[in-house]
């Protein structure tokens, strides 16, 4: 409140402009937005970034993340801030429709004009606290009367409807992964600090339609760089999460990176929408080896965003990502990630031909053609070998559970799981195990997906669930897919025996961390 009161009389003069006359504010919180764009464009930069709310401009500044050549991290979403020079003439009608929403109280202020051929969009939201207009987002004002939990590196604000699924297991299990992070990234202490002091707000929805009335983007969750905020319909978003702190790692950057890498990183620690960074290396290693995804198609920026979906696009990425950071180890992967990051055109308008070039060049080899042989040989020789699926059983496993038509086995890397059915019965089922005391009474929002209304969660943390078509290995404490085998991809005639209706299928020991099936502590599901 001080700093706003400094600001409005010292720099603008404005003080009347925004404050409650007879109850009703004046130009409905439009001033403010002019007179933020007025100290802006003037070169006023302190002054202009404190016409946020202060919960904004703490959490921009969180974690010391900064973005070269943005002048105020917290509005770097705007065109206003990205593109100055191009917008410079509109800053004195920076505004084309105005919402009034919370009887007064908010108001949405739409630019949108045609700029270029291009039309450009965006909207910012002026709100009402003690008295003055304050620059805002949709997160903050959306959220006032949902319920916070916190954990030793989140602050959780909670849709009513998602406070269920806040057990003490995922809580747990999203510390771990940031702290485990925290070491791979080699993050320094008074970052860490940071982390555990400060923490992570995130925000997690009802739905991911939330998220597009928040941001424009229809998506199950995202990293917002103005705030450092999370914004997900899921919890843990692992992925999201990754690209916090990998930005947190580098501290200054450019805006823009090439997606290749910047997906590629978050897939490769963080995996991607409920699915385990393990999996998706799978699925990657098989769509790169079969060309599924012409790698040269996803090279740049518009090849990414549009040759292929997200859902091929990405575990190819991420098995890119995987090979530069066993080749160049860390601290040389992030000088490539650099490299590759800039301005929106430069990065925009690079070539296939120029990235070809610039990362043979950069990671040490003597051409493009010599880095992939050597990708493709890290696929076969390496990434194969640390799959974590797969058809068939082994010949030395040790019998570990059996029941009437089920078997699990395990040897030194796997779990063999082998289901046999009768003739009358459906090629599907499920079986769980490892019930965990943390879910003693919680919710899983993976277990009510996979049996809407069929039966309670008792707390059994991993299960297996097969068909004809496919089999995968669950995590329902963290809501992840860990492990999956799909007959369609990869056909094999180890998977399904039609004669015997026999199904059998692996998955790597260690995704389970030793948590195995055991006589009393299992329970077998028809679907």
């Amino acid at each position: 409140m001080r700093n706003r009161v400094i600001v409005l009389c010292l720099v603008t003069g404005l003080l009347l402009a925004t404050l409650v006359v007879d109850g009703k504010a004046s130009n409905r919180g439009i001033d403010v937005l002019q007179e933020y764009l007025d100290l802006l464009y003037s070169g006023n930069i302190e002054s202009a970034a404190m016409l946020w709310t202060e919960s904004i401009q703490e959490r921009g500044s969180r974690f010391g993340i900064e973005y070269t050549g943005i002048p105020i991290k917290h509005d770097c979403n705007s065109p206003f801030v990205r593109s100055m020079d191009l917008l410079r003439e509109y800053i004195y009608t920076p505004v084309s429709r105005v919402r009034t929403m919370k009887g007064g109280q908010l108001y949405r202020l739409e630019f949108e004009k045609v700029i270029n051929q291009q039309t450009i969009t965006h909207a910012y939201y002026a709100w009402m606290q003690n008295g003055y207009f304050w620059l805002a987002y949709p997160q903050d004002f959306s959220t006032e009367d949902w319920p916070v939990v916190e954990s030793k590196y989140f602050r959780i604000h909670t849709h009513p409807d998602r406070q269920k699924y806040l057990n003490r297991c995922v809580l747990d299990e999203a510390d771990r992964f940031v702290a485990a992070m925290l070491d791979t990234l080699e993050m320094p202490d008074d970052v860490r600090s940071a982390f555990a002091e400060k923490k992570i707000e995130y925000f997690y929805v009802d739905h991911d339609s939330t998220i597009e009335a928040w941001t424009g983007h229809l998506t199950k969750g995202m990293y917002d760089l103005p705030t450092n905020d999370i914004l997900s319909s899921v919890f843990p978003h692992y992925h999201e999460i990754s690209h916090l702190l990998v930005n947190a790692r580098l501290q200054s950057m450019p805006l823009y990176t090439l997606p290749l890498l910047r997906e590629g990183i978050a897939v490769r620690y963080g995996g991607r929408w409920g699915k385990n960074a393990a999996a998706l290396i799978d699925l990657g290693v098989f769509l790169q080896r079969e060309e599924i995804v012409p790698f040269d198609s996803i090279l740049t920026m518009h090849g990414f965003a549009n040759y292929a979906g997200a859902d091929i696009a990405y575990p190819v990425a991420g098995v890119f990502t995987y090979f530069l950071l066993d080749r160049l180890g860390e601290d040389r992967f992030y000088d490539l990630y650099l490299a590759f990051s800039g301005d929106f055109n430069p990065i925009n308008s690079m070539s296939p031909i120029k990235i070809q070039q610039k990362f043979a060049a950069e990671s040490g080899f003597d051409s493009w053609e010599a880095m992939m042989a050597d990708m493709n040989e890290y696929l076969d020789e390496t990434l194969l070998a640390r799959r974590v699926a797969e058809p068939g059983s082994g010949d030395d496993g040790k019998l570990i559970l059996a029941g009437e038509d089920f078997r699990v086995e395990n040897d030194d890397e796997w779990l063999d799981f082998v289901f046999t059915l009768a003739p009358e019965d459906s090629l599907r089922g499920t079986l769980l195990w490892g019930q965990d005391t943390r879910l003693a009474g919680a919710a899983s929002t993976l277990f009510d997906e996979h049996f809407p209304q069929k039966m309670p969660f008792a707390g059994y943390r991993y299960g297996v669930r097969f068909d004809r078509n496919e089999a995968g290995l669950y995590d329902y404490g963290t809501n992840q897919l860990m492990a999956k085998y799909i007959w369609g991809i990869t056909p094999s005639e180890e998977y399904l025996d039609e004669e015997s209706q026999t199904i059998r299928i692996r998955f790597k020991k260690n995704i389970v961390e030793g948590t195995l099936p055991e006589e009393d502590d299992y329970y077998r599901l028809p679907f």
